[in-house]
């Protein structure tokens, strides 16, 4: 676990796993870390991306990358391509896009 916004050490330590394809990369405050420690991590299959996407440089970058699962807390000012509806404080929405054809996608708020 390393502290939140070290962009050097951050660096380093992807540098140096070995195994880092077969872990999950969890960066927490997103939008203290400088555009290049994003690119590393949207580069990566593994990751949870955590913290205000209106302040962070990179929004439009980690905004055309397509993930699996998607979860807003609050309405955002960038343009997104799901808006969660109004919420109660500590409540979650939920997407997860289509894959297959014949399903539909999933969304819903997550309780509390």
């Amino acid at each position: 676990m390393l502290k939140s916004g070290e962009d050097n050490l951050f660096e380093s330590a992807i540098n140096i796993l070995e195994d880092l394809e077969e872990r999950v990369i969890f960066v927490k405050n997103m939008e203290v870390f400088n555009d290049k420690i994003i690119d590393i991590c949207l580069e990566k299959q593994k990751i949870i991306l955590s913290g205000d996407i209106d302040k962070c440089n990179s929004k439009k970058r980690i905004l055309d990358k397509n993930f699996k699962t998607t979860i807003l807390f609050s309405k955002s000012e960038v343009k997104m391509s799901v808006s969660p509806p109004k919420m109660e404080k500590y409540t979650g929405y939920w997407v997860i896009p289509s894959v297959i054809l014949i399903f539909k996608s999933k969304s819903g708020i997550i309780p509390r």
